[in-house]
């Protein structure tokens, strides 16, 4: 029975090495191209509000088990959407949705989040009513994959201590 062999197979013993060498490369190569995806896809979000981060079921061990109270003063959130590897992924890569809901989880009627330009990592959160419980929620997909970042749960009360910080950029060495 006489069998040629594929056009790809060399046929003496160092051709044949070089062709085990170079398939194996190849594979190595899209392997590494697959795992490198899946590393920088997005996994989860911290919400800042007002500077400060945010404490949530998401990113924190032990979440807060009361709301925390905070003043009806208009103030910011930002996001930092995260890969599998706690590194930030840059914004121009992310396209992020904001939105807000109560503490049963339906939308709230107590605050607006509204997504702030030239970035959609950053948005406003505009108080409507002078009490109530809320709970802010971002969205963000990179390449059709989609992660998510909510908010601690928090008590709107008029005049309760503002909390958070004011930060200068570009920040200054501690």
């Amino acid at each position: 029975m006489n069998k040629s062999p594929p056009p790809y197979e060399g046929t003496t013993p160092v051709e044949r090495i070089l062709d085990y060498v170079t398939d194996i490369y190849l594979a190595l190569k899209g392997i590494a191209h697959e795992l490198e995806e899946w590393n920088t896809r997005p996994v989860k979000g911290r919400i800042f509000i007002n500077g400060q981060e945010s404490p949530s079921p998401m990113t924190t061990p032990t979440p807060p088990s009361t709301p925390i109270d905070i003043p009806n003063d208009d103030t910011t959130a930002s996001v930092e959407w995260q890969d599998r590897f706690a590194n930030a992924i840059p914004d121009d890569v992310m396209t992020t949705e904001w939105f807000s809901v109560d503490d049963k989880g339906d939308p709230s009627t107590a605050v607006d989040v509204t997504a702030t330009l030239p970035t959609d990592e950053a948005a406003r959160v505009t108080f409507k009513e002078g009490s109530g419980k809320f709970q802010v929620r971002a969205t963000g997909t990179k390449s059709g994959i989609t992660a998510n970042a909510e908010s601690a749960v928090y008590n709107i009360v008029p005049g309760a201590p503002a909390q958070g910080t004011i930060v200068l950029y570009p920040a200054p060495a501690p």
